[in-house]
């Protein structure tokens, strides 16, 4: 629920023709609900009509590899933080001399 909250009930699907409709939106996780590093977390969900998240053939679920693309660019440089804390991977920040 407080994904939709979030998302004001949108669907965040570009050029989704059921924006604004509110009802019928679902929640949709980002990374898989296996990851328990990110299984609760609201930054992992959007939320996507039923045709953007189960039925059409561009579908999250039945088309994975393009929503995971959709994703990177709908977060940007969010959505590598995102995978990192699903997979528990905690990268350290290089100083500078460390960067030569």
């Amino acid at each position: 629920l407080e994904v939709k909250v979030r998302d004001n009930y949108q669907c965040k699907y570009p050029d989704c023709l059921n924006q604004g409709k509110g009802r019928g939106m679902q929640a949709h996780h980002i990374f898989p609900r296996s990851r328990r590093a990110t299984r609760h977390d609201l930054e992992n969900g959007v939320t996507l009509c039923s045709h953007h998240h189960t039925f059409g053939s561009m579908s999250a679920h039945k088309a994975p590899e393009a929503f995971r693309r959709l994703m990177k660019k709908y977060l940007g440089k969010r959505y590598m933080k995102l995978q990192d804390k699903s997979l528990g991977v905690v990268r350290k920040k290089s100083s500078p001399i460390e960067s030569w």
